[in-house]
């Protein structure tokens, strides 16, 4: 990636982006309203946002699609999380971005958070789901990973999706590979922009 791509990523750029993305008329959806379509090779984006560490900049961006009236997808950690979901700012934020139509899915990393903790895999990514279905309808995942990572967890949920989906009620894993066949990836990264 150019430096010059992340320079002049922000806040304006990316409304630059979403705005020339419906004046070609792309259709806007969520990771599990876009798997439930069965993954359209042509005119959708889907926006997608991994809150990894610091969550400050997720009022901003939910306000931003929210003017725009486009969906995005967030997903959260519940364990092994550096900030808490259930901070009364933060929580009443994805609140209202759910009553707005928005996904608020699981962003984990059950492999690592169950060998660390002395845990079966599969519970950690039931009591996952269990507490963050409390207070959202959660319908999909996206494996978590930070850069030192030890564990990657996607071969284990790729592996066990059959399981996970029926014991969750989850609908789809976001690195599903129908995603990938279908579609164009692109990530924001860092995503220090704001």
């Amino acid at each position: 990636m150019s430096n010059d791509f992340v320079n002049k990523f922000s806040l304006d750029y990316y409304r630059e982006i979403i705005n020339k993305g419906k004046k070609l008329n792309y259709n806007f959806c969520t990771v599990n309203d876009y798997y439930q379509l069965g993954c359209p090779k042509e005119n959708y984006i889907v926006i997608r946002h991994d809150v990894d560490i610091q969550p400050g900049s997720v009022q901003q961006l939910v306000d931003c699609e929210k003017n725009l009236g486009v969906p995005a997808t967030y997903y959260v950690r519940v364990c092994g999380s550096p900030y808490n979901l259930f901070d009364y700012s933060l929580f009443k934020t994805f609140k209202e971005a759910e009553n707005l139509g928005f996904e608020i899915g699981l962003h984990s990393n059950p492999v690592e958070f169950a060998k660390i903790n002395n845990l079966q895999t599969i519970d950690v990514i039931c009591s996952e789901v269990e507490m963050l279905s409390q207070f959202f309808n959660v319908k999909s995942m996206a494996c978590h990973r930070d850069m030192n990572y030890i564990y990657n967890s996607l071969p284990f949920v790729e592996d066990n999706w059959h399981v996970i989906k029926k014991k969750t009620g989850l609908k789809c894993q976001a690195y599903d590979k129908l995603f990938f066949s279908n579609s164009v990836y692109v990530n924001d990264g860092v995503h220090f922009f704001i």
